[in-house]
């Protein structure tokens, strides 16, 4: 089975993006949690589905590119070091201005990728390892009021949810979880070492076409969990899919696996945008616990709560306030 975080998996294509040991060592809560709107809330729990949205339509407009940009400016820092990623790094943003790129100019990055190499579309959820957070709950404040709730999912539990039922086998499809790395001088530490394997690719003899091929699967793969310091008070966790965009458009056999066999391509409206997102069943006990924002009406609103999670068969899930004080 594989062993990613400490969790185990059947899949071999459940893998963790952690990038240092001294985090390793401190990711020992299994908890993660997600913030929400009532009716997402509720949404969520009659469903008992979770939403995983299109990278390119999260509000941060440089997902997926600002670890484009970290490798050049790296680059440019060392200028006298790393000929092999020069070269190989050149290969692949040819087709675009490095200006651009650097300063966040840009949508799409136009690649240029040798050999017979698949684009994948990626789909996130977000969550936080914080589970009574001010700036969180910020986003739930209407009318004076704060509305908002968190699902405390159980990480392992939640992952669970595109296992496979034979060991070491795989779907056609990638999922890749963990914390978000914001500190710039740890982003370019795990940057350094990304470079350093690949001038010891370069030393292997490998082709430079495949190890364009290597970068740009490193940027697939581990690019949503690069952002900016200026993000870093979210304490995000994520979980990403990565799956090819032709996959998306077959009927659900191109869900392999037992429970995401029950996994749904779908177009949603988020703030005036067409947004295209995979729905995810879940099992209920990956849900542990609902947090409350800072609210009056505590009571009211726990006793509510429980209602449904009892209608709902969720059993054992606790239920708490925010212990932020606010002045209403």
């Amino acid at each position: 089975m594989a062993d990613n975080s400490n969790y185990q998996f059947n899949s071999l294509l459940i893998r963790t993006f952690q990038p240092g040991a001294e985090d390793n060592a401190k990711n020992t809560d299994k908890l993660k949690y997600h913030y929400t709107s009532p009716d997402a809330l509720l949404s969520i729990l009659k469903n008992q589905k979770i939403f995983f949205t299109d990278i390119r339509f999260l509000n941060d407009k440089s997902e997926d590119i600002y670890l484009v940009k970290l490798i050049l400016d790296l680059l440019d820092e060392k200028e006298k070091e790393y000929p092999t990623v020069r070269e190989v790094t050149n290969e692949l943003f040819k087709n675009n201005k490095n200006s651009d790129l650097q300063s966040l100019n840009v949508i799409n990055i136009d690649y240029s990728v040798p050999l017979n190499y698949i684009p994948m579309r990626k789909f996130v959820f977000c969550t936080t390892t914080e589970s009574d957070q001010l700036n969180m709950w910020n986003y739930y404040v209407h009318n004076g009021k704060y509305q908002g709730y968190n699902i405390g999912f159980n990480i392992e539990k939640l992952l669970k949810s595109f296992d496979t039922e034979e060991p070491r086998t795989a779907d056609p499809f990638k999922v890749v979880f963990g914390k978000v790395l914001y500190d710039k001088k740890k982003q370019y530490e795990e940057i350094l070492r990304l470079f350093e394997e690949i001038e010891i690719r370069k030393n292997f003899s490998q082709s430079l076409d495949y190890i364009v091929v290597q970068l740009r699967y490193y940027i697939d793969s581990y690019g949503a969990f690069f952002k900016n310091p200026s993000f870093k008070a979210e304490k995000e966790y994520r979980i990403c899919i990565e799956i090819d965009d032709e996959r998306l458009k077959k009927d659900k056999s191109h869900f392999s696996g037992t429970h995401n066999r029950k996994m749904k391509y779908d177009y949603r409206t988020s703030n005036g945008l067409i947004v295209p997102y995979i729905a995810v069943e879940f099992e209920k006990e990956a849900v542990s616990t609902i947090h409350m924002s800072p609210m009056t009406e505590f009571q009211i609103a726990k006793e509510s709560i429980r209602e449904v999670l009892n209608d709902y068969h969720y059993n054992g899930v606790q239920v708490r306030k925010s212990t932020i004080p606010i002045r209403f």
